[in-house]
């Protein structure tokens, strides 16, 4: 008997996947792989945080494989250094959950001003706005969307790394207000594209998102 695996099958000629027993395998939910990087990090004695390991075990898209070649190449750029969110945000871009936290604060509260506190504030601290635009803004409405949709807490990894619990604490927007917010994000997402000024366009966003005109 052989047995043939693969996370590309459509790449296997035809001739013998027509020959083989096809037995697709559900991919990893990020708990499994978080415990595995956790017993790897642990086994090396190595220094790290929670939210590391959390967003570091998303990033495999449900691939052991995948995780922990990155989590390879993460131990390296660390040397003797923690192994923390500032490491993921500088080497992979991920963006931390406190500024996850403080963008979803800003579409809830609907506050104008609060909202270009926050977009002064990551422009400061150097901040990828672009990234935090096409990548940050998507993620976060779509964790609203499906937290508004009453999935189960821990049935769904949230994209953002925030939690259903703080969202049901916190959360006061309803689906009219997260399709507004899409709209907007869409119609703002053009200019942002060939900007090379992301904080002006970031500020006309914020705006909008708080309902200016």
């Amino acid at each position: 008997v052989f047995i043939l695996a693969s996370t590309d099958p459509q790449k296997v000629e035809h001739t013998l996947r027509s020959r083989c027993l096809s037995a697709p395998l559900r991919v990893l939910t990020s708990k499994e792989i978080a415990d595995n990087m956790r017993m790897i990090l642990s086994a090396e004695g190595k220094q790290y945080t929670e939210e590391f390991v959390h967003r570091l075990s998303m990033l495999g898209g449900g691939s052991l494989r995948d995780a922990q070649q990155i989590l390879e190449s993460m131990v390296l750029a660390a040397g003797d250094g923690p192994l923390d969110i500032s490491l993921l945000r500088d080497t992979v871009g991920v963006i931390s959950r406190e500024v996850y936290g403080q963008l979803a604060e800003a579409f809830d509260r609907k506050d104008v001003k609060i909202f270009l506190e926050s977009i002064r504030r990551w422009y400061s601290s150097g901040e990828d706005l672009h990234h935090l635009f096409f990548e940050g803004v998507p993620f976060l409405l779509r964790d609203f969307m499906v937290y508004l949709a009453g999935v189960p807490a821990g049935e769904i990894d949230t994209l953002s790394g925030l939690s259903f619990e703080a969202f049901s604490r916190n959360l006061r927007l309803g689906f009219q207000d997260v399709e507004r917010l899409i709209r907007e994000w869409e119609v703002t997402a053009e200019f942002m594209t060939t900007t090379s000024h992301p904080k002006i366009i970031w500020d006309m966003f914020a705006v909008k998102a708080c309902g200016g005109q």
